[in-house]
């Protein structure tokens, strides 16, 4: 079968605005830069908005490729973050932190890599943090403006 596939980075985003609830906060437009990024900064990050919910998806995204999102202004502000980097710490870690101030982290994780300080900072800012390690499953549900999460254990 024929798959078609588009490219975007954060610059298509500019021009055509938000689609079905879905905004591309990145990867940066790597094209325009002088820099070669490596295929974690690749990652696209995703900002949906889902009935009163507001998820960032961030993928594998690394350093260069978070430093270029929090240069621009987005408004990074999330109900629920899926943690960069499967929750490994990067040195623009704390200011992503206070920029999403999520509700709820999910931390898509073996558990042997996480940075643990990285993790109660989310809490000290009041996050529910659900880490895949220890929970299995996640699954989340909306119900009137009320976010249930429901794990495998």
């Amino acid at each position: 079968a024929h798959i078609h596939t588009t490219v975007v980075s954060s610059a298509d985003v500019e021009a055509s605005g938000i689609a079905h609830g879905i905004t591309v906060i990145g990867p940066p437009d790597w094209r325009a830069m002088n820099y070669e990024p490596t295929p974690n900064d690749l990652s696209i990050i995703l900002q949906v908005r889902w009935k009163s919910i507001v998820l960032l998806l961030t993928g594998d995204v690394e350093k260069r490729a978070m430093e270029e999102v929090l240069q621009r202004k987005n408004d990074l502000h999330c109900d629920i973050l899926q943690a960069p980097h499967h929750g490994k710490k990067s040195p623009d870690w704390r200011e992503f932190a206070e920029r999403t101030s999520p509700r709820i982290l999910l931390v898509s994780s073996e558990g042997g890599s996480l940075a643990p300080d990285l993790i109660d900072r989310y809490r000290q800012l009041g996050a529910q943090v659900y880490i895949t390690a220890e929970r299995g499953a996640i699954v989340i549900e909306e119900r009137i403006g009320q976010i249930n999460v429901g794990t495998q254990y």
